[in-house]
C-alpha cells in the first residue's frame, strides 16, 4: 500500500480536497464499500478535529461576550455609575474584572493558537483519508478486473 500511497499522493498533488466526511459525493461513492479499519479510524479522527474546531470557535464567541461585559462593568465603575459602593468595593470589583479579563485574554490566545493549527491538521488527516479511500477503490477495481477476466474466460470456454 505504501507504493500506491506514493503514486496516489503524486496524483492528487496540491489539489484542494473537500473535507471528505462532509462531502455527499464521497458518501455516495464510498457508501457502498466496506471501509477498512484505517478508513474508519481516519474518519473518526477527522470528525473529532472538525468538532474541536467548531467548539473553539463557539467558545471564542462566548469569551468575547464575557470580555465585553467585563469591560462595560469596568467603564461603569470608573465613571462612578455605581456610587452606592465604597471605594474599596469599587477597587475590588475593578481588580476582579481586570483579573477575569486577563484570564479571558489568555484563553482566547490559546484558542486562537490552536485554531491556527487545526486547518493544517484537518487537511493532513483528510488527505490521508483520501489516499486510504483511493487505495481501497483501486484494490476493488483490481479485484473486479480479475473477476471479469475469469468470467470472460469461463464464458469463452
Amino acid at each position: 500500500m505504501a507504493a500506491s500511497h506514493e503514486k496516489f499522493n503524486n496524483a492528487i498533488g496540491s489539489v484542494k480536497i473537500p473535507i471528505l466526511i462532509l462531502d455527499n459525493k464521497w458518501h455516495r461513492i464510498f457508501g457502498k464499500m466496506n471501509p477498512t479499519q484505517e478508513i474508519k479510524d481516519l474518519e473518526k479522527e477527522l470528525s473529532e478535529l472538525i468538532k474541536r474546531q467548531g467548539k473553539l470557535v463557539n467558545e471564542n464567541k462566548d469569551l468575547k461576550k464575557i470580555k465585553s461585559n467585563l469591560m462595560s462593568e469596568i467603564v461603569d465603575n470608573i465613571d462612578g455609575v455605581d456610587t452606592r459602593d465604597s471605594d474599596q468595593d469599587v477597587d475590588k470589583k475593578l481588580n476582579d474584572n481586570k483579573r477575569l479579563i486577563n484570564d479571558v485574554n489568555e484563553k482566547l490566545d490559546n484558542n486562537e493558537e490552536e485554531l491556527k493549527d487545526l486547518p493544517r491538521e484537518i487537511d493532513a488527516v483528510n488527505k490521508k483519508l483520501m489516499l486510504a479511500t483511493m487505495d481501497l477503490c483501486y484494490e476493488r477495481l483490481q479485484s473486479n478486473t480479475v473477476e471479469i477476466e475469469e468470467i470472460a474466460e469461463w464464458v469463452k470456454d
